[in-house]
Order: structure tokens, then sequence, then C-alpha cells
């Protein structure tokens, strides 16, 4: 059966508002599928709901296949996901993916790379189900299944990360809490307003944040490990509301010791921080969290 992949923000988080460029990336560690059980409809758990929010908005009630939708849910459809809610990895952007694949009348097919505007656009109406708005971007990761280079307003351009745990020894450590993206988002556009702050995060962040993720695709170790450490310390400076406490301790053993850093993983305050090691040994010594790549 085929699956979909959760999605991670590497780089850009907050700021890709602002129209700094942005890095996410599917990520297999967590993952969904569909699958039948005709006896336990509780396992459908939003998808009758989201079925007739489909039928109730004329546009996606037109592109996707809602009779087909219908039929299968009466027959014990499920998507079986263990991709966690509430950690910015994709959950509803994943299960999206999977209806649009399975139910688009004329799906757009992941060469046509031309239509990508159209397709996420299509995304983000039906994930509107889930957030209320949305940017399609998580959907759009998760159904291309391929990394994506993000700038606001524009086309989202495919790439590859070529390099490997041994080159760039990432991995993610947990929270054990969830978080909801808006009281964050809405926290960073407020200090943004802040002309110190705005200042200091364009001459500061934009620039290290624009470095790692040129480091990260021309497969610069040495260079990411620095621009990855300047964001950890700037992100410990400034966003202190979106790391959480329990956290905290972790976050500043790295950028004393040396030996990892952390940095936001999506919005902050919960779910996941990404974490680079200084080396592959040092991130198999320190078992801090899975590897992402």
């Amino acid at each position: 059966m085929k699956t979909y992949s959760s999605k991670l923000l590497l780089f850009g988080e907050h700021i890709v508002i602002k129209g700094a460029r942005a890095l996410a990336t599917p990520y297999a560690g967590f993952q969904g599928r569909w699958e039948w059980s005709p006896d336990d409809r509780s396992l459908q758990q939003s998808l009758p709901d989201f079925l007739r929010y489909v039928k109730a908005k004329s546009v996606l009630a037109e592109q996707l296949d809602h009779i087909a939708f219908e039929q299968d849910l009466e027959k014990g459809l499920y998507f079986a996901a263990n991709i966690p809610t509430g950690y910015g990895l994709g959950s509803s952007g994943a299960l999206c993916a999977a209806v649009y694949d399975r139910y688009a009348k004329q799906p757009i097919a992941r060469s046509e790379m031309e239509a990508i505007p159209t397709l996420q656009e299509t995304l983000a109406r039906m994930e509107s189900f889930f957030h209320q708005s949305s940017s399609g971007v998580d959907p759009l990761v998760c159904y291309m299944n391929q990394t994506l280079v993000l700038q606001k307003g524009e086309v989202p351009q495919l790439t590859r990360i070529r390099a490997t745990s041994q080159e760039a020894p990432l991995f993610l450590v947990d929270t054990h809490q969830s978080r909801k993206t808006a009281p964050y988002v809405s926290h960073f556009l407020s200090r943004y307003e802040n002309a110190e702050f705005r200042s200091t995060l364009e001459e500061q962040l934009l620039p290290t944040n624009e470095a790692a993720i040129k480091a990260l695709l021309e497969v610069n170790a040495g260079a990411l490990q620095e621009a990855f450490r300047q964001i950890s310390q700037f992100q410990y400076e400034y966003f202190q509301k979106m790391i959480p406490t329990a956290i905290a301790p972790l976050w500043e053993r790295g950028l004393t010791s040396k030996d990892f850093s952390l940095k936001l993983c999506g919005a902050g305050g919960g779910g996941f921080m990404l974490g680079l090691a200084k080396d592959a040994n040092t991130l198999n010594r320190l078992q801090l969290g899975p590897a992402v790549l």
C-alpha cells in the first residue's frame, strides 16, 4: 500500500512569512497510508466531516470524486498514520495529499512543475478544513514527496538533499508536548513590528538562514555547522517563548559544549526540535533522537 510521509521544515521557520527562503522535506520516520476496517468506523476520525466539507465546497466538489470517497468510507476506509498531531509534521498535510492522490478527478502529476501553483492552491483549500487557512505547503511536500525550496511570492522549487548523516548529522528531539502553530506565528508577527527586533532579525538571522540552506544543499559540512550554531544562538536569545522550558537546559548544553546545536523545527512551542551534531560519531554517542537523513 502506498505511503505518505510526514514533512519537516528544516530552515526558514517564521521568517519565510517575511520573504526569507525556507527548506521543507518529506520525512519517512512518520507516515500514513489507506487501510480498511469495516467494523470500526471510529478509525475514520475526521474523515466523514472532511467529506462533508469537500461536498459543501463547490470547487473541491468538482475537483474530487466525492462520490467514490463516500462509498469507500461506507466500506470502512480510513487513514492509518503514526504522524503525531500538533507537532508540525504535517499530519493533516499527509491526509490531504492522500485524499487528493486517490480522488482527484484530473490529478496534477508530480512531474507537471508548471502546474505546482494550481496544485498548491487546491491542497491549501483542502487543508483549510483542518486549520481554517493553509498555505498548502505541507500537503504539497507530502504529495510531491520531494524536498522543496520555498519563498513567498515564488513558485516552490524542487531540490534534493544529497548530504548524508555523515556530512549532516541532523536529528530530532521530542519535546513530548503538542502545540498549535497560530499563537506562535502571531507572537512572531507581533515582535516583528518592533523596529529594533526587525533590524536585528534581518541583519543576523536572515543571512544565516540562507547560509544554512545553501550549505546543506551544497554539502558544505563546515559552513552548515557554523550557520546552524548561529541560528541556535539567535533563537535562544530572541525566540525564548518558542522554546519549551523542559528543552531549554538541553539547548543551552549544546551551545556550551559545542557537541550539538538545537533550533526550532517549524513554529516551535512543542513538537520536535531539530538538532545538528558536530559529527556522526557524536550523534551516535549522544543518542538524543532519531537521525533525519
